[in-house]
């Protein structure tokens, strides 16, 4: 990597991913000459919830307003709620899935160890999210 070079990728104001959040901004090997993370903020709408997943990596999530309820574990049995300033660490292969109980639209950063992000479904199936989804 050119260690000489500063990137800036500029806000698109959000795209809707078609998987329940808006991308407002995102940094990946699709954009930037990065080898070994990646960064998204997003905003997530009320009353959504995202199909259950994992990572083959750890992530972390900031919020940076709003609530989310996060359920975790076997069955999705376990549940940890998170709020502006919150920081959650979510370990690699962990199958979770966010919802957003409201009242307001929650907005997150979201960082990775990975130069994309990369989805699992519980099925076993991986998917690389390709830029702009």
């Amino acid at each position: 990597m050119n260690t000489e070079k500063l990137t800036v990728v500029r806000s698109t104001g959000g795209q809707d991913t078609g998987r329940g959040f808006i991308r407002r901004n995102d940094m990946s090997q699709h954009n930037a000459p990065s080898e070994a993370v990646s960064m998204t903020i997003g905003d997530f709408p009320v009353r959504v919830e995202i199909k259950p997943h994992y990572h083959p990596y750890d992530e972390m999530v900031y919020i940076m307003s709003g609530v989310n309820h996060v359920f975790y574990g076997p069955d999705l049995q376990e549940m940890v709620e998170v709020y502006e300033g919150d920081i959650l660490l979510i370990p690699a292969g962990v199958v979770h899935q966010p919802t957003n109980p409201g009242p307001d639209v929650a907005r997150y950063l979201v960082a990775r160890p990975a130069p994309e992000e990369v989805v699992c479904w519980p099925e076993h199936q991986v998917a690389p999210i390709a830029q702009g989804t």
